[in-house]
C-alpha cells in the first residue's frame, strides 16, 4: 500500500464502501456518502471565475497566486483550478478569509499557505459549500519548499463560520499549523494520508461538525510540549468542548503531545446552553478509510465494527467481538500506534459522549517520557463526567501512572485487558470492564471508595476479573467481579492483601480469603449469560450482563447484610 497514491486509495474506498452501504451514486473520489459512518465527502459544485476581494486589506495576483500582504477581510468566490492563496502579512496582522462559494486546487504546493501573520481566520459563509484540494502525490521525501498540508500556516489558524468546508490533503496533512489551531461552528470535512488536523502548539474544537479522516496517520494531533515564551502557556494540548466529531485514523484518533481535555462547553451565543461533545473514533482496522482496511477487506471490517460495537454496558454484540474463553487480542492489534485517545502526559474526560473502537488501546496515557517543558509525563487518566464507550483490541483504558474514576461512566465493552494502571482509584461514577485477560489490572494498588466497578473475564482459563500485583482496598461503593472458579485465577486476585471495610464486593467464581469486617454470605450455583438482580437483607444491586456462562457460585461481602436471592 505504501506504493499506491493517496487518491487511488480514496477511489478504491469510495467504490467498496458505496457497494457495502447500499448507497446510490457514482464511485467518484469525492462524491461519496457513507451512511454507516455518518460522514459525507461532497463533490465540488463551485462554478464561476475565482475572485479574492477586499475593502480594507491588500492583495496582489501573479500566475494564479493571490498574495495577501496586510491585515483585513478578504472574500473568496469561484473556482481557482490550479493556484494558491499566499499570506505574507505582518507578524501582528489579523487576516480573515471568507469563503463564499469558493474552490481552490493546487497540484504543486499547499492551496492555502500562510508564511506570516499574527492570526489567520478562514470562515465559510452561512449556506455555502467550499473546497480546498491538494492534488499532489503523496509525500515520499522531505522537501522544505513544499507546504506540508492542503492548508498550512506558520501562524495561529482559526477555522469558523456557519458554512461547509471540505479539505482534501493529498500530499501529507490536511490542515496544519505550526502554532494554535481552533475550530468553531464550521461543518468541516478533512481527508489526508497523514494527519487530518494538526496544530503543533494546540488544537481546540469548540463547536460545529468535524469529520477528520486519515488513511495512515492521526485524525487530531499536536507535537510540541514546551512552555510558550510569549504567553507562558503549556503547549501540546488537545481540547474538545463541543461539536460532533467523527474521527477515522490509520494511526491514533487523538494524539496529544501533552494533555487531552474533553468537557462540556458553553455556547457563545447563548450562555445558558451547554455544549456536549459527541465524539466517534475508529482507528486502523476499525476505520473503513485506513489503508490497512483496504488490505484486510474494507467491507468485512466495516460490517464487523457495526455489528460488534454495543451501547453502554452491552457486552459483545451479535456476530462479532471476542469469542468467550478465547484470548486472541494480544496478537491481533496494529503493528504501530492505533490508539483511540493518546497523550504524553494526562487525559481528562469531564463530559461529552465518546465512542471508541481502536485497533490498539482505547485510551492511553504515557509516563516517564521526557517532555520539552523539562518534566516527565505523569501517565494520568481521569474520568469526571460524560459517557465513554470503548471497544479495544488491546487495553480498554491504560495509564502508565494513575487512573481516577470520579464521576460519569466508562464502559469497556471489549478488550484484552479492560482497565489497566499503576494505581487505580474508583471514587465515584460507573466503570465497567470486559476483558479476555484481566478485567481490571493494577500494578500497585486498587482503591474503591465509592461508585460502581464491574469487571468480567471468561469463566474458564488463566484470567482474573480483578487483579492487583499489590493490594486491593474497598472502603465503599459497589464492586462486582466475575471470573474463573480456581485458585490460580478467579474473580479477585492480589499479590498483597485484599481488604473490604465498606461497600459491597460480589464475586462470581473463586473468591480468595480476605480481610473484612462486613457480612459474608454466598449462593451456590452456576451463573452467566445475563444480568442479575442481587437481593440483600438491606437492599438490592443490579449487575451488568455476565457475557460468558459457567461462573460457579457467588460470594458477597457487604454492608447491606446477607444475600437472600439472585434472579
Amino acid at each position: 500500500m505504501k506504493h499506491k497514491t493517496y487518491h487511488s486509495i480514496i477511489l478504491l474506498l469510495g467504490c467498496v464502501l458505496l457497494a457495502s452501504c447500499g448507497s446510490n451514486g457514482s464511485s467518484s473520489t469525492k462524491n461519496v456518502s457513507i451512511s454507516a459512518n455518518s460522514v459525507s465527502i461532497a463533490s465540488d459544485t463551485v462554478q464561476g471565475d475565482f475572485s479574492l476581494s477586499t475593502e480594507d486589506g491588500s492583495v496582489s495576483t501573479s500566475d494564479n497566486v493571490y498574495t495577501i500582504s496586510a491585515a483585513g477581510t478578504y472574500t473568496a468566490t469561484g473556482k481557482l483550478a490550479d493556484g494558491m492563496i499566499y499570506v505574507a502579512a505582518g507578524e501582528e496582522d489579523e487576516v480573515e478569509i471568507v469563503f463564499n462559494g469558493a474552490s481552490i486546487t493546487n497540484s504543486t504546493n499547499s492551496a492555502i499557505f500562510v508564511e506570516s501573520a499574527g492570526e489567520v481566520k478562514i470562515k465559510a459563509k452561512n449556506g455555502t459549500s467550499n473546497f480546498v484540494t491538494d492534488s499532489r502525490s503523496e509525500q515520499t521525501t522531505e522537501d522544505d519548499s513544499q507546504g506540508p498540508a492542503a492548508i498550512y500556516a506558520k501562524a495561529d489558524l482559526k477555522l469558523a463560520g456557519q458554512g461547509a468546508l471540505t479539505v482534501v490533503g493529498g500530499y501529507n496533512n490536511g490542515v496544519h499549523t505550526s502554532d494554535d489551531l481552533e475550530i468553531k461552528n464550521l461543518t468541516l470535512t478533512v481527508t489526508a494520508p497523514n494527519n487530518a488536523l494538526k496544530g503543533n502548539d494546540s488544537l481546540s474544537i469548540y463547536s460545529g461538525t468535524v469529520n477528520a479522516i486519515s488513511t495512515s496517520g492521526d485524525a487530531l494531533k499536536t507535537t510540541n510540549s514546551d512552555i510558550s515564551s510569549t504567553t507562558s502557556k503549556q503547549r501540546g494540548n488537545i481540547e474538545i468542548s463541543g461539536g460532533t466529531l467523527n474521527l477515522y485514523a490509520g494511526g491514533d484518533g487523538i494524539d496529544a503531545a501533552y494533555n487531552v481535555l474533553v468537557y462540556n462547553g458553553v455556547s457563545e451565543d447563548d450562555p445558558t446552553l451547554t455544549l456536549v461533545p459527541q465524539i466517534t473514533i475508529r482507528t486502523n482496522k476499525y476505520s473503513s478509510y485506513s489503508s490497512s482496511s483496504v488490505l484486510n477487506s474494507v467491507v468485512t471490517d466495516l460490517m464487523t465494527v457495526e455489528n460488534v460495537y454495543p451501547g453502554p454496558g452491552g457486552g459483545w454484540g451479535p456476530g462479532g467481538g471476542a469469542v468467550p474463553g478465547e484470548d486472541t487480542k494480544t496478537a491481533d492489534k496494529a503493528d504501530g500506534s492505533a490508539k483511540g485517545i493518546k497523550a504524553a502526559n494526562a487525559i481528562y474526560v469531564q463530559g461529552g459522549v465518546t465512542d471508541i473502537a481502536a485497533y490498539d488501546d482505547g485510551i492511553h496515557a504515557n509516563s516517564g517520557d521526557a517532555l520539552e517543558n523539562g518534566s516527565k509525563g505523569v501517565g494520568l487518566i481521569e474520568f469526571d463526567g460524560g459517557t465513554t464507550n470503548i471497544v479495544a483490541s488491546d487495553d480498554g483504558v491504560h495509564a502508565d501512572g494513575t487512573i481516577n474514576v470520579k464521576s460519569g461512566s466508562v464502559y469497556v465493552n471489549e478488550s484484552h485487558e479492560g482497565i489497566e494502571g499503576n494505581i487505580i482509584n474508583i471514587l465515584g461514577g460507573r466503570a465497567v470492564a470486559y476483558g479476555t485477560d484481566d478485567g481490571v489490572n493494577s500494578s500497585k494498588q486498587l482503591n474503591v471508595s465509592g461508585g460502581y466497578l464491574f469487571a468480567a473475564v471468561p469463566s474458564s482459563g488463566d484470567t482474573d476479573a480483578i487483579d492487583s500485583n499489590g493490594s486491593i482496598s474497598i472502603t465503599g461503593g459497589t464492586v462486582i467481579a466475575a471470573g474463573p472458579n480456581n485458585q490460580n485465577a478467579g474473580a479477585v486476585d492480589a499479590d498483597g492483601t485484599v481488604t473490604v471495610s465498606g461497600g459491597t464486593l460480589v464475586a462470581f467464581g473463586y473468591a480468595a480469603p480476605r480481610n473484612t469486617s462486613l457480612t459474608q454470605s454466598s449462593k451456590s450455583g452456576t451463573y452467566g449469560g445475563k444480568a442479575y438482580t442481587l437481593t440483600f437483607t438491606n437492599g438490592k444491586i443490579e449487575t451488568e450482563n455476565l457475557s460468558w456462562s459457567g461462573y460457579s457460585n457467588c460470594t458477597c461481602y457487604s454492608e447491606l447484610g446477607s444475600i437472600t436471592s439472585i434472579s
